[in-house]
């Protein structure tokens, strides 16, 4: 899953559908033909994204956990492998100027989410007439739409974001948002930074990484857009801290 993270930034390994991350989120060209209307250097995003699913596929009749050799991790590894390689890929293609079409997205979706995506849940068993039907337990709400969000919220945001919760990733990332943003507010605009200010949870600055990672700049304050955008900025850079980062709350909180 690491293969290059020294490098190219590391990978990003979760599930869902390609284009599912969000709303919001960009389709990745995953369906045949699709490459024919990719520029040369990113047609191997569809044949990456329809082996993705279907490692996904392969594990819809399995239960995740136990032993790292079962029939699950090995595919929990083969899919992991597959999404380090879609992401090193798009890192290298992003570092060396190419712009990333907005067909393909800047990220492979978790194992969890593609799961849910292609595993279709079984049809359930009608309930005899003269049974009572049990009172399901009330899902708890993450409302992404309030102004002040939750901590619950903010991780809910990272997840279909596509932030992986390794270490070096989500749970640095989370500390440096309650330190640029410690009322959780996603339309904070710091106005006196540079290049028209710094913007949402991440407080990223002025537009020009919302251009390079293929989102939009309109929806800037969105806690999913903003979060996704912040994830491609750490992929390309590596790192947290210094210059074009955010290098003070990096600094204060020793995080590279």
């Amino acid at each position: 899953m690491k293969l290059l993270l020294c490098l190219l930034l590391g990978a990003i390994a979760f599930g869902g559908t390609f284009g599912v991350l969000a709303a919001s989120k960009p389709t990745v060209a995953g369906a045949a033909g699709d490459e024919d209307n990719l520029p040369a250097a990113w047609r191997f995003a569809p044949g990456l994204a329809a082996e993705l699913r279907e490692v996904a596929r392969d594990t819809c009749a399995l239960e995740p956990g136990g032993s790292a050799h079962d029939a699950y991790g090995l595919l929990e590894l083969r899919y992991r492998n597959l999404a380090a390689e879609y992401n090193n890929q798009v890192a290298a293609l992003v570092l060396s100027g190419q712009q990333r079409p907005s067909s393909v997205a800047g990220v492979a979706p978790p194992l969890e989410e593609m799961r849910s995506s292609v595993c279709k849940a079984p049809t359930p068993t009608p309930t005899p007439i003269h049974t009572p039907t049990p009172v399901p337990t009330p899902t708890p709400i993450v409302d992404l739409e309030q102004r002040f969000i939750t901590l619950a919220a903010l991780d809910y945001a990272a997840v279909l974001a596509g932030w992986p919760m390794d270490p070096g990733w989500w749970p640095e990332m989370r500390s440096i948002i309650q330190c640029e943003t410690r009322s959780l507010d996603r339309m904070a605009h710091n106005t006196t930074d540079p290049n028209g200010g710094s913007y949402g949870l991440a407080q990223l600055n002025g537009r020009q990484h919302f251009d390079k990672a293929g989102e939009s700049f309109d929806l800037r304050f969105d806690a999913v857009v903003n979060l996704r955008t912040a994830l491609w900025l750490r992929t390309v850079r590596g790192h947290y801290g210094g210059e074009g980062g955010w290098g003070r709350c990096a600094a204060w909180l020793n995080i590279n």
